[in-house]
C-alpha cells in the first residue's frame, strides 16, 4: 500500500518523465513540487466532498499556496545566496523556523476557516449518518 508521499513523489516523477524533464534540474524538481501539492490537495478534496458537494475543492487552494510558498522561500535564499551576504547558519535556521511558522499562521485560514463556517450552516455529518442508520433499521422493521 502506498503512502499519501510515496503516490504524491511518484506521481510528480512520472509527470517529469512523460515532459521529457530530466532528473536533478529546476524544471524537474519545481514540476514535482507542483504536481505533488496538487495531488495531495486532490485527494484531500474527497474530505470536502464528504462535508457537502457543493464544498468539492474548497481545501485546494490551501494545498497549492504550499508549494507558491516553498517557490517564494527558494526564491528568496536564491536572492541572498547571490547577493554574497553571509549569514551564520543559526540565523538561517531561526528565521527559516519563524518563516515556516508565520506562512502556517497565514495560510492555515485556506484550510479551516471554511469548515468553520460550514459546521455552522450545515447538520452535522454524526447526526445525519445517525438519523440515516436509524431510518434503515426502522425501514427493516429490526426495531419497533
Amino acid at each position: 500500500m502506498l503512502t499519501l508521499q510515496q503516490l504524491t513523489a511518484s506521481s510528480g516523477k512520472a509527470c517529469c518523465r512523460a515532459l521529457g524533464l530530466r532528473p536533478g534540474t529546476r524544471a524537474s524538481s519545481y514540476t514535482q513540487l507542483y504536481v505533488g501539492f496538487a495531488m495531495s490537495g486532490f485527494l484531500h478534496c474527497g474530505g470536502d466532498l464528504l462535508v457537502s458537494p457543493s464544498l468539492f475543492g474548497a481545501s485546494f487552494p490551501f494545498f497549492m499556496s504550499q508549494a507558491f510558498a516553498i517557490t517564494f522561500e527558494d526564491a528568496v535564499i536564491g536572492l541572498v545566496r547571490r547577493s554574497g551576504i553571509k549569514v551564520p547558519m543559526p540565523v538561517a535556521h531561526a528565521v527559516g523556523y519563524a518563516w515556516a511558522f508565520t506562512w502556517l499562521c497565514m495560510s492555515a485560514p485556506l484550510y479551516i476557516n471554511w469548515s468553520l463556517l460550514i459546521s455552522f450552516t450545515l447538520p452535522s455529518i454524526t447526526m445525519t449518518a445517525t438519523q440515516g442508520l436509524s431510518a434503515l433499521v426502522k425501514g427493516l422493521d429490526l426495531v419497533q
